[in-house]
């Protein structure tokens, strides 16, 4: 009499639990540093989008004649970098507050006028302590040389890290 057994055997559910492993321990950490890479992509381009916009506001500050001097950190009409630069906001953006622990947010330092990431993944920066990790920028005036053949220089606007740190290898 021949019975007919539906279903598989230990033996071949054990070959699928290995196969599947072995392709986990090989799929995982290329989908860690694709994660990994996207969120300091991320970051470069908001910081990128938020320069140009720096430049854009000192050329208009400029030709209207203004004290660009006073939009910096400190100045009398200092900006908020996001709110004040940018149309569309990025995602994640909290606002103008004091402090956000929020993983993956932006916000504006309601007390410095200091742009601030916090780090989703705070292995992939070095140089910062505390948990979250957060990442600050400001505006500041500098003076650059107009020419090599004389002394006169220009005011500028520049977004300049407030945190030393180095992306993780």
């Amino acid at each position: 009499m021949m019975r007919d057994e539906i279903g598989f055997t230990v033996l071949e559910l054990a070959i699928v639990v290995v196969l599947v492993a072995v392709l986990a321990s090989v799929a995982l950490p290329k989908f860690y540093r694709l994660v990994v890479t996207s969120e300091i992509a991320g970051v470069e381009g908001v910081i990128g989008t938020v320069r140009s916009a720096l430049s854009m506001q000192m050329a208009r500050s400029l030709t209207s004649g203004d004290d660009i001097r006073q939009l910096a950190c400190g100045g009398r009409l200092a900006l908020y970098p996001l709110r004040d630069l940018l149309d569309k906001k990025p995602k994640g953006y909290v606002g103008v507050v004091a402090d956000s622990s929020r993983r993956g947010s932006w916000y504006d330092d309601k007390n410095s006028h200091e742009l601030v990431y916090v780090l989703r993944n705070d292995k992939i920066v070095v140089g910062i302590k505390g948990k979250p990790k957060k990442l600050r920028w400001r505006i500041e005036a500098a003076f650059e040389k107009v020419s090599p053949f004389n002394d006169k220089k220009v005011t500028v606007l520049e977004l300049r890290r407030v945190t030393a740190f180095t992306w993780a290898e």
